[in-house]
């Protein structure tokens, strides 16, 4: 008779355990919440493939990646993340989500990533003045990564801030200094900041012409020697070795 019992209870704790197994099972189906180690090097070749899906634990394939920050370094559909791609320092989340899952309580999870400052790798640079505008961003190395771009621009002269990265060039002759600072994100500390020089070559300044010397007949004997730079306005730069080419005025 105790054994008939025994048996009884052991049914029906099998058909219990087997009725909430489904919900069990599945309820994590999306994995769980991660937090990825912070990156705080940047430049580090192992950020260009960064496997976000093996950071879930017990997760079902098949589901859909969200950026939710808008990052761009994130392939929706392989989990993987290139950091390599992503243009500024921050926080950022991502969001794997599994649907049509019978049974699955918890269809999402998040990751988490932290990424620290990274201020690339300066150069120095010559620019003619003709150029008007210069993006700083430019005076940078081109083999290796470019800087994340949401630090400050500091000019040495005078230790003022640049609006924005580019400088009005278009009056300037001469070395030039310039350094590049992000702050620390999280437990990454600020990177050390980056110091560029633009040597800056002033533009021949031909001027511009004034009216038309009118000439009357009986006073040519005067202009036998007449400077045609008189002829000149804005500042011609007489240095720059140009050329006056002469024509005959065509005739009305």
């Amino acid at each position: 008779m105790v054994k008939n019992y025994t048996n009884f209870l052991q049914g029906i704790l099998l058909v219990v355990f087997l009725f909430f197994l489904p919900n069990t099972f599945y309820a994590q189906c999306a994995g769980n919440d991660a937090i990825l180690p912070p990156i705080c090097d940047y430049a580090n070749p192992a950020n260009a493939s960064i496997d976000l899906f093996s950071l879930l634990g017990p997760a079902t394939p098949g589901g859909k990646w969200s950026d939710v920050d808008k990052s761009g370094g994130l392939d929706p559909v392989t989990g993987f993340l290139n950091v390599h791609v992503i243009t500024s320092s921050g926080f950022y989340h991502y969001t794997y989500t599994v649907a049509g899952v019978a049974g699955c309580a918890d269809n999402s999870s998040t990751v988490f990533v932290t990424i620290g400052g990274y201020t690339g790798k300066p150069s120095q640079t010559i620019i003619c003045s003709a150029l008007g505008s210069y993006n700083l961003f430019q005076a940078f190395d081109g083999r290796y990564l470019s800087p994340l771009l949401d630090g400050t621009w500091h000019n040495d002269a005078d230790n003022s801030i640049v609006p924005g990265s580019s400088i009005d060039v278009t009056k300037l002759n001469g070395l030039y200094s310039f350094t590049y600072t992000m702050d620390a994100v999280g437990t990454c500390v600020a990177p050390p900041p980056a110091n560029i020089s633009v040597k800056v070559v002033k533009a021949p300044e031909p001027g511009d012409p004034k009216p038309p010397l009118k000439v009357c007949s009986d006073a040519v004997a005067s202009y036998t020697n007449y400077d045609l730079f008189n002829m000149l306005t804005n500042n011609p730069d007489p240095e720059a070795r140009g050329q006056i080419l002469l024509y005959d005025q065509p005739k009305n």
